[in-house]
């Protein structure tokens, strides 16, 4: 295969990947600005942990048995307090910390991958894809932190 469809094959690789994380983000800012999917049962009661308890108290136990990373927790609890923790601003801080996590994958793969192009695009892929990235993605839940952390990380 000469250069040249090499470089045409990539490059509609590249624009899918790229499309794919765009669609994915405007998603993301759909379901985070209109009220499209309720919250489920876990995400209540992280929420009933930011309502009910001050700053201090969220760095002790948790009510009905949860679990939290206690720095993103307080990060949550100050982007939503102030909006009397309504829908889009508890969405917020994983719809930004997941496109910020998208972004930076891409980035990397493209520092990682330098020399074999299609594994760029697979892994962008396969990270946008996986099943935590799609269902967790705007969710008042910490695994889009988790996996930025993961790729920080590397």
């Amino acid at each position: 295969m000469d250069s040249g469809n090499k470089l045409l094959k990539y490059n509609w690789l590249r624009l899918l990947t790229i499309g794919t994380l765009c669609l994915f983000i405007v998603y993301g800012i759909t379901i985070t600005f209109f009220e499209l999917k309720p919250f489920w049962l876990d995400e209540w009661f992280i929420i009933h942990n930011l309502k009910s308890k001050t700053a201090a108290q969220l760095c002790g136990p948790l009510e009905m048995l949860q679990q939290f990373p206690r720095l993103y927790l307080q990060i949550v609890k100050l982007v939503t307090e102030p909006f009397n923790y309504s829908y889009t601003s508890l969405h917020l801080p994983s719809l930004v910390v997941h496109s910020v996590g998208l972004v930076f994958c891409y980035r990397l793969s493209k520092w990682l991958f330098s020399e074999h192009t299609l594994y760029l695009f697979l892994w962008v892929l396969l990270y946008a894809s996986f099943a935590t990235s799609v269902h967790y993605f705007v969710q008042v839940k910490q695994y889009t932190m988790d996996m930025l952390m993961a790729l920080v990380a590397i």
